[in-house]
């Protein structure tokens, strides 16, 4: 029970260090601050769990020799060994965190598909490299710092203050879940309309230059019938486009994002501004491609 209760203690600390690292990492690159995180509160979870995972497995690594002799002299090849398995098993909870927040709330929430050597944008040779580095750091010099350090805290002899602190800690945490979730919810439905319009308006681009028109009965009628009912048809779209703008914050279309104006998850997660900005523009293109194909003349209808 003491030795679980310390594990779930790493995973508060070292999500909270990892929230630490990073918003200072994102906040350099964007030169304002950046709350850098899924929950509202100073964690990233992810890193709590890739910790608790490299704790488990690579700390019994660490104590094996895996001697070589090179001339007559022994080396240590655990070191290398803790690389490699450390930036593996990083990238398979990077990948599976990446894939269940994808599938839970349609919304890709980084992307390094514009990275060399990715995997379906979720991981990138970059990173994994990063991740490996990172693994001699943790195994070798912070780990063991913090293990000792809580352990001294929370000594195994009077455990009950270990186990009301991690209770108080766990209803914190979960208030924050169901507060996050809740966000993340409201941005999935703004992605579903992105997706939905997104569908619609290529479907009336296929149906227009295939000649077919049944979207947009009475297109093939007088020039004038054909600007009335785009005009009305454009309008809608222009609609929903704006309710998906005020999600995202109108400066959605410029490089800088209005920190007052959009969600903490949107700011702190630049990648759905991204893809909603690209989709959106993919958009307009279509729109003035069906434009063209539909009006005999340039007089503009919005």
């Amino acid at each position: 029970m003491y030795t679980l209760s310390l594990l779930v203690l790493y995973y508060f600390f070292y999500s909270a260090l990892g929230w630490l690292v990073e918003s200072i990492y994102c906040s350099i690159g964007e030169r304002k601050w950046i709350n850098r995180g899924f929950l509202t509160g100073p964690l990233c979870p992810i890193y709590g769990a890739g910790a608790v995972v490299m704790a488990v497995f690579l700390k019994p690594l660490k104590e094996l020799p895996f001697p070589v002799s090179i001339f007559g002299v022994k080396f240590s090849v655990t070191p290398l060994l803790v690389f490699v398995v450390g930036m593996i098993l990083a990238d398979i909870v990077e990948f599976i965190t990446s894939y269940a927040m994808e599938k839970l709330f349609h919304a890709r929430w980084w992307d390094y598909s514009e990275k060399p050597f990715n995997i379906q944008g979720r991981i990138c040779l970059q990173h994994t490299m990063y991740w490996g580095t990172a693994s001699i750091v943790f195994i070798y010099l912070v780990h063991p710092f913090f293990s000792n350090y809580a352990e001294k805290l929370f000594p195994p002899a009077t455990p009950n203050i270990l186990y009301i602190t991690l209770v108080v800690l766990l209803f914190i945490f979960v208030l924050d879940i169901i507060n996050a979730v809740r966000n993340a919810m409201d941005i999935k439905k703004v992605m579903d309309k992105v997706h939905k319009l997104t569908d619609s308006i290529t479907s009336v681009a296929n149906e227009i230059k295939n000649n077919v028109g049944g979207r947009l009965d009475g297109f093939q009628a007088s020039a004038s019938k054909r600007a009335e009912r785009f005009g009305f048809w454009r309008g809608d779209v222009a609609k929903q486009t704006s309710d998906i703008l005020d999600v995202f914050g109108s400066s959605i279309r410029e490089k800088r994002v209005d920190k007052e104006k959009i969600n903490r998850l949107i700011n702190g997660y630049p990648n759905l501004s991204r893809v909603a900005k690209k989709q959106l523009d993919s958009l307009e293109e279509l729109l003035a491609d069906i434009k063209s194909r539909i009006m005999d003349d340039n007089e503009e209808m919005y």
